[in-house]
């Protein structure tokens, strides 16, 4: 154990905070104190404390601070509890500290949980994106395919399947466009926005004929972020349909979305400068 880290326990045990402490904010104070990069001595009682915890805020928290210690340790626990946690707010938070641990973001200040943040990073729409050469443990992917399919927040299924384009999850395509097809996902409008868009983001070929499927959608949402899509996987074979949508189209935003997706811009970051500030509106059926 490090100099540092002895110091951070004793710290505690003279102090009074505890993870076993009768007050929340002690607790919480406990926690913060222990969630600091590289401290893996924490992470057996941090565990400890997630699985008797009762308060759903304070085991957002020691996610959130599992996150920031980092190690091999951490992604079994994460999606533990993300498919178990009867909390829709923890397990919004796993899929948060999945993301922060794979793709990490600026370590400095308090413990960021998802509700203590100006901006979820899982909702913006220039998402961050997995470094080339990192490799996500199948755990995690399954735990993330089976909530973006299986659980029962449609809050929480959306962003999961956010979380897997970020992840660059090529292998769970299919699994998402049989979730993005299923029929009684027809009126979750919120996770086929997602899954679409995770689909262009890991462009993967695979995915061309449900986008354009999805292009001929009603809602104007799904055929606009399809196009984009499309754009970015650069799918060929769906020229003619977007050429199509393009000569019919009245509005000078569509026709600008329909014009980049047709010459196959190489980033969604690229496209969504391209749209600007364009609303979602009706395209020919």
């Amino acid at each position: 154990m490090s100099i540092i880290n002895m110091f951070v326990l004793a710290t505690l045990i003279l102090q009074g905070p505890t993870l076993d402490s009768a007050s929340p904010k002690e607790r919480l104070a406990a926690i913060e104190a222990m969630s600091h990069s590289g401290n893996t001595e924490a992470i057996p009682a941090l565990e400890s404390a997630l699985k008797k915890e009762s308060k759903g805020e304070v085991r957002q928290e020691i996610l959130a601070g599992l996150a920031r210690i980092g190690g091999p340790r951490v992604p079994p626990i994460l999606s533990m509890s993300l498919g178990t946690d009867l909390d829709k707010d923890v397990r919004l938070q796993a899929i948060e500290s999945i993301q922060r641990f794979y793709i990490p973001v600026s370590d400095t200040g308090s413990l960021q949980t998802l509700f203590n943040r100006a901006k979820n990073l899982v909702v913006q729409q220039d998402r961050p994106m997995l470094p080339r050469g990192v490799v996500v443990d199948k755990v995690t992917l399954d735990a993330l395919a089976n909530a973006m399919s299986r659980d029962s927040i449609e809050e929480v299924r959306a962003s999961a399947a956010n979380t897997l384009g970020s992840l660059r999850a090529k292998d769970y395509v299919p699994a998402m466009v049989t979730t993005l097809e299923d029929p009684q996902n027809r009126d979750h409008k919120s996770v086929r926005i997602e899954i679409v868009r995770s689909l262009g983001v890991i462009r993967d070929p695979a995915a061309g004929p449900a986008l354009m499927k999805t292009l001929k959608d009603s809602d104007a949402g799904i055929v606009k972020e399809s196009v984009i899509a499309v754009g970015l996987i650069g799918y060929r074979e769906a020229r003619p349909q977007l050429e199509e949508l393009f000569k019919r189209s009245s509005s000078r935003c569509e026709r600008t979305v329909l014009g980049v997706a047709c010459i196959a811009p190489r980033s969604r970051r690229q496209t969504a400068v391209r749209i600007g500030s364009c609303q979602p509106q009706r395209f020919p059926a």
